[in-house]
């Protein structure tokens, strides 16, 4: 133990100093290695960048010509004959539905009709947003309303139901409406509907057998105002536009 005593004066005396320096050499250690890994790594990944531009180079010099450019008047030809190819489809579709889609001419004014009778396809005519002077009067515009409100009757006969729904609910309106020259088609329209209530009662009469008569097809009030809704979200004014 005696022998002990200076060594250990001594670490008392510079213990601090001593664990410093190892510290300090272990932080040198540790740094030296892990720059070290770093250094290494980044030189293992340049080269890879290296190799592969090496690779890229090889392929340009033994393709003169650039594949892109030649793709490209392909692809256009490609495209201009599917172009061809859509244009007789639609030209297909339409002269087998001209015959159908057609202004109810019986029903709309001949000042109506002659707006949109020839302007086909629309899109060539008019602009959209529709442009200031393209738009039609206002009278005209609600004379259309009113003939949908006429019509969606008897399109629920087709399907062999009654229709129920009101069209537009807002009294103020049809009276803005009848007011802008649209009397008589109100008138149509209020006779219309009445002679629908009176087609309702109808229906719902016992026939000779006891089976109480109605519309085969069963189309609920709110199913249909909810169509309207869908559709004509202007039905209780008049439409900005057609």
């Amino acid at each position: 133990m005696e022998q002990l005593k200076p060594a250990l004066e001594f670490l008392k005396k510079y213990g601090f100093w001593l664990s410093v320096g190892v510290i300090l050499l272990g932080s040198l250690g540790v740094w030296f290695k892990v720059t070290s890994d770093l250094v290494a790594e980044s030189d293992s990944r340049a080269s890879a960048i290296r190799g592969d531009i090496s690779k890229v180079k090889s392929v340009r010099s033994e393709i003169p010509t650039h594949p892109n450019a030649i793709s490209h008047e392909k692809m256009e030809e490609m495209i201009e004959k599917r172009e061809d190819q859509v244009l007789d489809a639609w030209s297909t579709v339409f002269e087998k539905q001209k015959d159908i889609l057609v202004w109810p001419e019986e029903e709309l004014s001949d000042e109506l009709l002659d707006h949109y009778r020839d302007k086909i396809p629309i899109e060539s005519y008019i602009s959209f947003p529709i442009l200031e002077e393209q738009k039609i009067p206002t009278a005209l515009l609600q004379q259309y309303r009113y003939y949908i409100a006429n019509v969606l009757p008897s399109i629920a006969k087709i399907a062999k139901a009654e229709w129920t729904a009101s069209f537009d609910t807002s009294s103020s309106a049809r009276a803005g409406g009848m007011g802008m020259g649209g009397m008589d088609m109100g008138m149509d329209m209020d006779m219309g509907m009445g002679s629908r209530m009176g087609m309702g009662t109808g229906m719902s009469d016992i026939s000779i057998s006891g089976v109480k008569k109605g519309p085969l097809v069963r189309w609920s009030n709110g199913a249909q105002s909810e169509l309207v809704s869908e559709l004509f979200p202007w039905a209780s004014r008049r439409p900005n536009e057609l």
